[in-house]
């Protein structure tokens, strides 16, 4: 893989110990995320595994700011009520697609589907 600044190939694999998020004044601390820097012109990046880990924390971190349910949430009631996907959609009337994204936490669900999915949590 070759720099996108001075196009060396002199790549190296590093991790960062922590990276800190920061929202509406609260921080959340991410632990060994491994980056890439040049070691020609110093310039460094997250690869892309390490960006959607980092989208994906971010994203479930304002969810839990702003009182939604996480991604991770989400999946536990589906495992607890033995729903798929396609359940989800029909029980929430969202299509197939929002739902997926709204799973892999590239989007948020809106409120009355937080409140559908919060029901589900309560029960035994």
């Amino acid at each position: 893989m070759k720099c996108k600044i001075c196009h060396s190939c002199d790549l190296q694999l590093f991790e960062e110990d922590e990276y800190i998020v920061t929202y509406k004044r609260k921080k959340r601390t991410l632990q060994n995320l491994p980056y890439q820097k040049c070691l020609e012109c110093g310039d460094s990046r997250y690869p892309k595994s390490s960006q959607k880990k980092i989208d994906l924390i971010l994203l479930d971190f304002r969810r839990e700011e702003q009182g939604y349910l996480i991604s991770e949430d989400i999946n536990q009631i589906k495992i607890k009520m033995g729903f798929d996907t396609e359940d989800l959609a029909r029980i929430l009337c969202m299509p197939l697609h929002q739902i997926e994204r709204i799973e892999d936490g590239k989007q948020f669900q809106n409120r009355a589907a937080d409140l559908t999915l919060r029901k589900f949590l309560r029960k035994k």
